[in-house]
């Protein structure tokens, strides 16, 4: 028999529990700087930058200002391309934003950009804003964004979430590891359709397991059907 020989690490493990859909955007929080986002001040000469003062969750934020008032063909867009959408699907699009004077900003995306949502704000606190849209076959693969068409001083935008189904869940901010640590995420067990058949075993053909076939190969191993004892 060989020896077995078992290697042991020792680093910090961090648990969580997400009972939540996922979120399919990366780098949601920009706690990572720029990593999967990109900034395009286009025609309306806009600035966005990755801003520490006033982040909703984490450390950092993004900053939008927008100098250039509202006309034809002039605008600037946050943009993350997402992966992982399915077509005839409700996806719903949330993320937090605080300005005392946002202009015209909308979020979606889609083919034509036809999928818009206006963001409407009754304070300068964070605010979360949410919608969903069914997407089609036509908008994938799918870049979403963020435009701004309006002037703004400031516009800070945070906790970007992207999920599968017609309801924005809590937003879960995991912080950036440090290095040596790992972590375990726990998500709920979602039911699908089994694609073995009689997977239990209970329904035997003569001597074996229907749809089941048993191949000794070159070896002396044995097989037997068990029904006592069975959980």
């Amino acid at each position: 028999m060989k020896n077995l020989i078992s290697l042991f690490y020792t680093f910090p493990l961090i648990f969580t529990i997400t009972a939540f859909a996922e979120n399919l955007v990366q780098n949601p929080s920009f706690e990572e700087e720029m990593t999967s986002w990109r900034f395009d001040g286009g025609t309306a000469k806009a600035q966005g930058i990755l801003f520490s003062e006033d982040a909703h969750f984490g450390k950092t934020c993004f900053k939008i200002s927008n100098p250039s008032a509202f006309a034809p063909h002039v605008f600037a867009a946050l943009m993350q391309d997402i992966e992982g959408m399915k077509p005839d699907t409700d996806y719903t699009f949330s993320f937090y934003i605080r300005s005392s004077n946002p202009g015209i900003i909308w979020y979606g995306g889609g083919s034509g950009w036809r999928h818009r949502a206006t963001v409407k704000l009754q304070n300068a606190e964070w605010t979360r804003v949410s919608t969903t849209f069914k997407i089609s076959k036509e908008d994938l693969p799918f870049t979403f964004r963020i435009n701004t068409d309006d002037v703004t001083e400031q516009c800070l935008i945070d906790d970007v979430q992207i999920e599968e189904g017609t309801a924005a869940t809590p937003f879960i901010w995991m912080p950036p590891l440090e290095p040596g640590q790992a972590r375990v995420s726990f998500v709920p067990f979602k039911k699908t359709e089994n694609l073995l058949s009689n997977p239990s075993f209970e329904t035997l053909s003569a001597v074996r397991p229907q749809d089941w076939i048993w191949d000794k190969r070159n070896t002396d191993s044995t097989f037997e059907i068990i029904t006592e004892g069975v959980p």
